[in-house]
């Protein structure tokens, strides 16, 4: 049974399934509740009892895939003994027609069978583009109903368990079964609750992290396991994130200080100064940012955020939101220094840029102190913004061979954007403020910036 207000318990995730009930399902549960070994059960009670059921389980690791196999072995013996034509790793034939195949999560790897059922466990360690492969895999037949499955425990921020839950929020195209190692727990073996009192990490008691759901759970992981081998070794993040499935790890991300949603409630006043900060496309997406600036607080409060844009069409749809939105832009944007010729072309259509190099790593530096002061804030007017901030990390140690201290280069263009007018508006020394005071000065003077000098200044870099 639940025993946690909003989970599921294992079962049910297991019994809709069978009786395709839903389409697409994902059972997040905690790490040791038994994900693999549920899916295992499905498949031998699919397989065995579907006519011409063929099923394809995925692990995001090989090693993961074959532990569903090892489950798998012994439940089809002793479910359907004499019904297995072949039974060997990669693939199990039943004399109902049925099939299983055992797959790694690779591109290749997923990229040609077609069953009814598509499972991918752990995929949490696996990358958004297999994952998107993988989810062409399921197909209906007249009798049986292709089901996406995936399983997984949520381990970081910026996984791609995170992100398709995200992606769930938005369009609820998968049903969510969460449980917790409460749903997974053996029942309570103890009378009173006075030893669970003693037993402290992370500055709490098991009993205030408990609450007595373990009185109710009747699932399988005894007592001393849970307290003893989990909550006594892991941090209390680790423990949140992988055994109550509640946040995510903040580990690896450059803006620990991002929350969960979006800013609301801002709004701009006509007449107040907006700084652009553009990061230039192609195949990735072109961004401009739209900045205000209140105080000392910094304000991003819209944003482009498209693939595949010509560099008149992107000019185009600047100078479209400065006019629907009323915003008063007197300055040049702020840009990337190597995109010189977007940059001319964008001045053809009256939008001027400025330009300057730095290290990422010094103006993260900066931009972190701002975020963690709560002087930086990311509305809801640029949702693209918030999201790549939110995810915005650095490699995985065990995969970063060259042990580079830069964040990953994915989802990194609204940061770009907002790192080029940071640069130049807070992080400039005397000479180049002196600068932005002969800029203003030519504000005064020609009510923006003066094309001729701006143009000069470009051709001249």
């Amino acid at each position: 049974m639940h025993v946690c207000e909003h989970h599921s318990t294992p079962f049910d995730f297991l019994a809709d399934l069978y009786y395709e009930r839903v389409e697409n399902a994902i059972g997040f549960g905690s790490r040791g509740s038994g994900k693999t070994n549920i899916m295992a059960v499905l498949h031998a009670m699919n397989s065995g009892t579907k006519p011409g059921c063929e099923t394809a389980q995925v692990g995001a690791v090989e090693a993961q895939a074959k532990k569903c196999y090892r489950y798998f072995k012994p439940l089809v013996k002793m479910a359907f003994p004499g019904q297995v034509l072949t039974m060997r790793l990669g693939d199990t034939e039943f004399n109902n027609g049925s099939r299983l195949e055992i797959l790694a999560g690779t591109m290749n790897a997923v990229n040609s069978p077609h069953p009814h059922k598509a499972s991918l466990d752990e995929f949490e360690l696996t990358t958004w583009d297999i994952f998107q492969e993988f989810l062409n895999m399921a197909q209906s037949t007249t009798h049986i109903k292709a089901q996406n499955i995936l399983t997984s425990t949520r381990k970081r921020a910026y996984g791609t368990m995170q992100q398709v839950l995200d992606m769930v929020a938005e369009d609820s195209s998968f049903k969510v079964y969460t449980w917790c190692v409460f749903e997974a727990a053996a029942p309570c073996p103890h009378t009173t609750c006075s030893q669970c009192k003693t037993i402290r990490k992370g500055g709490r008691s098991f009993f205030e992290v408990c609450r007595m759901r373990m009185k109710r759970s009747q699932g399988f992981i005894p007592w001393q396991d849970i307290v003893y081998k989990r909550f006594k070794t892991l941090d209390v993040s680790t423990w949140d994130a992988q055994q109550e499935c509640k946040r995510p790890e903040r580990t690896g991300l450059v803006f620990p200080w991002v929350s969960e949603n979006p800013e609301l409630g801002f709004v701009y006043e006509r007449g107040e100064t907006v700084w652009e900060a553009i990061d230039f496309g192609g195949t990735n997406p072109s961004v401009c940012l739209w900045i205000v600036e209140r105080g000392k607080d910094i304000y991003i409060v819209d944003e482009i955020y498209q693939r595949s844009l010509a560099p008149s069409t992107f000019a185009e749809m600047i100078i479209a939101k400065r006019k629907n939105k009323g915003y008063n832009v007197p300055y040049s944007a702020y840009c990337d220094p190597a995109g010189k010729s977007t940059r001319l072309e964008l001045a053809k259509w009256g939008i001027f840029t400025q330009a300057k190099a730095s290290e990422v790593e010094s103006r993260l530096q900066v931009i972190n102190s701002y975020g963690e002061d709560g002087l930086l804030h990311l509305t809801a007017g640029a949702p693209n913004c918030h999201r790549e901030f939110k995810f915005y990390h650095y490699p995985d140690p065990k995969q970063n061979k060259n042990l580079s201290e830069a964040p990953e280069k994915l989802d990194d263009h609204c940061p770009d954007a907002f790192g080029y007018y940071f640069i130049h508006r807070h992080m400039l020394g005397d000479a180049a403020r002196a600068y932005m005071e002969y800029m203003e000065q030519e504000v005064e003077r020609f009510g923006r910036i003066d094309p001729m000098t701006a143009m000069l200044e470009e051709l001249t870099r």
